[in-house]
């Protein structure tokens, strides 16, 4: 997928863009929203109406004549699939055109499965979401934990030794399910996915953080993913915060995951408790102030921050979204930690204030991150 730099590949896709973030709006507002003359706008919309993407949704008030017909999406002029492929749990949604989630199912995680079943899983899961929808399906969208590899639609590192880190996710599952795939790293697709249901325009710079097992960052410029050269941009997880710090599997050492990722908190808290908790309920004891929880999860928070700092000085956006299931409980204590240090420690943190909140935290965040990668394309073709 390759999108301009203002995010949007078409006129078409311009229009529909500034219909699905500023709807309902009107075809003059649409034509002042992306600067196009209004016979191409209407050109768009007769186009987009006749595919039934977006409707009619009745009259503005009027300005001194007639009153103007407004556009909104259609939610139910197609759907999406997305799946998300974790080590722990893997998850399945159909998502409308607004990215609500129609329907999901959950399945096992890759940990330990051999490619055949995995692909097995998802399609079954695929199969019935296909039956729900009752208009047509434009694609599958598949988010992994990266590195990818977009070219043979591989996850390539999950990790090296494992038996699907070379098995073609993508022309597996578009074989069994007659669907395009759309493969993205897991962060890029819910950065994707905020931005397609969370109303944002083309305007600005943000990254989403999201953390699970690991951690990594999407970035979206002007309303198009920032995915470097080979689709891997945003690997944040490995930023190194201690030159002399432990190596890292990556190949460098002191890497920010190593101080904050789940792993790395759950085995500062059985150091410290000598007790052996999930991070989940490390976190949720944390949340309800426990002192050694609380002092594991903010030491994770701090390494966090620091990273950020200097990823905020590279890529210089307007907010950061904190989302996944590391983010499910003790959020406050990151939001904190992270907003005190880059109003602290930003380079131009007189220019601008980064503002920091919590998006998705749930189990679908990842699928339905996935399945706005197909929606976007309805934008970005």
């Amino acid at each position: 997928m390759t999108a301009g730099v203002n995010g949007q590949g078409s006129t078409r896709g311009r229009v529909l863009d500034v219909i699905r973030a500023a709807g309902p709006v009107s075809r003059v507002e649409v034509s002042q929203a992306t600067g196009l003359a209004q016979a191409s706008v209407t050109e768009a919309v007769k186009e987009l109406l006749a595919d039934d993407f977006v409707r009619e949704v009745g009259r503005g008030r009027s300005t001194g004549g007639r009153p103007r017909t407004l556009l909104a999406l259609n939610p139910s002029g197609g759907y999406a699939i997305g799946a998300q492929l974790g080590w722990s749990r893997s998850a399945v949604v159909l998502a409308d055109l607004t990215g609500t989630v129609v329907a999901s199912a959950t399945e096992d995680g890759a940990d330990g499965r051999p490619p055949e079943s995995i692909v097995a899983g998802l399609a079954e899961d695929i199969a019935r979401m296909r039956g729900i929808a009752d208009a047509p399906v434009l694609g599958l969208g598949l988010a992994v934990p990266g590195p990818i590899d977009t070219p043979h639609g591989t996850a390539v590192q999950l990790p090296e030794s494992s038996p699907w880190a070379d098995f073609s996710l993508t022309h597996a599952l578009e074989e069994t399910t007659g669907l395009r795939v759309v493969l993205d790293n897991d962060a890029t697709a819910v950065a994707v996915g905020e931005y397609w249901t969370g109303g944002s325009d083309s305007s600005g710079v943000f990254a989403t953080v999201y953390m699970e097992i690991g951690i990594g960052a999407g970035i979206i410029v002007g309303g198009a993913p920032f995915r470097g050269i080979s689709g891997n941009a945003g690997e944040m997880g490995h930023i190194s915060v201690d030159m002399a710090g432990p190596p890292c599997h990556c190949g460098n050492r002191g890497c920010v995951e190593l101080f904050a990722a789940p792993a790395a908190t759950e085995a500062r808290y059985a150091s410290v408790t000598g007790r052996s908790l999930s991070y989940a309920q490390i976190a949720e004891a944390a949340e309800r102030g426990e002192p050694e929880a609380l002092g594991v999860v903010s030491t994770s928070a701090e390494a966090l921050a620091a990273a950020l700092v200097s990823f905020a000085n590279v890529v210089d956006p307007d907010r950061i979204l904190l989302a996944g299931p590391g983010f499910a409980h003790a959020a406050d204590v990151y939001v904190d930690t992270i907003q005190r240090r880059l109003d602290a420690a930003m380079f131009v943190r007189r220019t601008h204030r980064i503002a920091v909140r919590t998006a998705g935290s749930s189990h679908l965040t990842g699928a339905l991150g996935a399945a706005s990668l197909v929606l976007h394309d309805l934008v970005t073709p």
